[in-house]
C-alpha cells in the first residue's frame, strides 16, 4: 500500500478502524457453533486414568480428545458459511434496539444496513430458496406484463 496516497479523509478512517465487529462476530460463532467452542476435555473413567498414569508419554490419547470439537474441518467450514447467510439475512439488531430503548428505529439485518436488501428474511426462505423458483416467478410475471 502505497501511503503517499492516503488523504486527510483516509486517516479519519484509519484512526477510527476497530475490530470489535470481527471479535464480536467471531465470539457469535463460537457460542452458536459447538463444534467452534473452545475445547472442553472429556470426562476420563477410572479405567482410563489408570492407563494415563502408566503411560509415560507426556500426551495421551484419551487427553486429547473434545467433547463438541469437528474432527473434519470441511463440517466447520459449511456450518459457518451457514451461519454466515443467517447473521446476514435472518438475525436482526431487534435487541440492540431494544437496550437503547429507541422506538423509532425497525429493526434491520446486516445486509439491510448496507443496502443490498430491502426486506428481512425468515430461516425458512433461506433454507426453501431455489434459483428455479425465482426464474418462474419471473418469467410469469414478465409474461403478464407483456399480455
Amino acid at each position: 500500500m502505497d501511503l503517499k496516497l492516503l488523504s486527510d479523509v483516509d486517516d479519519n478512517f484509519l484512526e477510527q478502524a476497530s475490530l470489535n465487529g470481527v471479535d464480536n462476530y467471531f465470539q457469535i460463532l463460537r457460542r452458536r457453533l459447538n463444534m467452534i467452542e473452545r475445547p472442553l476435555k472429556a470426562a476420563i473413567n477410572s479405567n482410563q486414568k489408570q492407563i494415563i498414569e502408566n503411560d509415560l508419554s507426556s500426551e495421551s490419547k484419551y487427553e486429547k480428545w473434545n467433547i463438541y470439537g469437528s474432527y473434519n474441518p470441511k463440517y466447520i467450514s459449511m456450518m459457518i458459511e451457514i451461519m454466515r447467510v443467517y447473521n446476514n439475512y435472518v438475525l436482526t439488531d431487534e435487541k440492540s434496539i431494544k437496550n437503547k430503548k429507541s422506538c423509532s428505529a425497525k429493526p434491520k439485518t446486516p445486509a439491510q444496513k448496507i443496502g443490498l436488501m430491502d426486506n428481512t428474511f425468515d430461516i425458512y426462505n433461506i433454507l426453501e430458496f431455489s434459483v428455479a423458483n425465482i426464474v418462474t416467478d419471473f418469467h410469469e410475471q414478465f409474461s403478464q406484463k407483456s399480455a
